[in-house]
C-alpha cells in the first residue's frame, strides 16, 4: 500500500541518519496516490496517463509541500524509493536478487515489509499513529 511504503521508507531513512527533511520528503511523495490513480507504479503511470494528469499532481505536490513546509529532496526520494521497490520486489517475487540480503537499508526495508504485526490495514494504520509524529515533528512531539 501507498501507507506502507511511505512510512516504511520513511522509517528507514531517518534510522540511517538522514534528515529530517529527507525524511518527511519521502513520507509524502506518494500522496497523489491517494488522490488522483490509486496505488500505480511509475511505469504504467507513464505509460497510460496523459499530460494532463502529470501537471495536475506537480500543481497538487508543489501546493502539498509548501503547506507542510517540507523541501522536496527529489535525489532521496528516487535513492529511496529504488530501495523500497527492490525490498517489496523481493517479497513478493521468485527471482533472486542478492541486493535485498547485503544492502543494509533494503534489509531493514524487508524486515518491516515482512513482519507479521503489521499484515493487515487496522495495524498499518496503528503503525502510522505510533510512528508518523516522530517521523513528522522534532523530537516527536505533536
Amino acid at each position: 500500500s501507498v501507507l506502507e511504503h511511505s512510512v516504511i521508507g520513511a522509517w528507514v531513512l531517518r534510522e540511517n541518519g538522514y534528515d529530517f527533511d529527507a525524511v518527511r520528503s519521502f513520507l509524502l511523495h506518494d500522496l497523489e496516490e491517494t488522490e488522483f490513480c490509486g496505488d500505480v507504479p511509475t511505469p504504467d503511470k507513464a505509460t497510460y496517463m496523459n499530460a494532463d494528469y502529470f501537471r495536475d499532481v506537480r500543481e497538487w505536490e508543489n501546493r502539498l509541500f509548501i503547506e507542510c513546509d517540507v523541501k522536496r529532496n527529489i535525489p532521496v526520494i528516487e535513492m529511496m524509493d529504488e530501495v523500497m521497490l527492490r525490498a517489496e520486489h523481493a517479497t513478493v517475487s521468485l527471482v533472486p536478487d542478492d541486493a535485498p540480503r547485503t544492502d543494509s537499508m533494503i534489509r531493514m526495508a524487508r524486515v518491516m515489509i515482512d513482519a507479521d504485526e503489521f499484515g493487515t490495514p487496522d495495524q498499518w494504520w496503528q503503525l502510522w499513529e505510533n510512528k508518523s509524529p516522530a517521523l513528522l515533528f522534532p523530537g516527536g512531539v505533536v
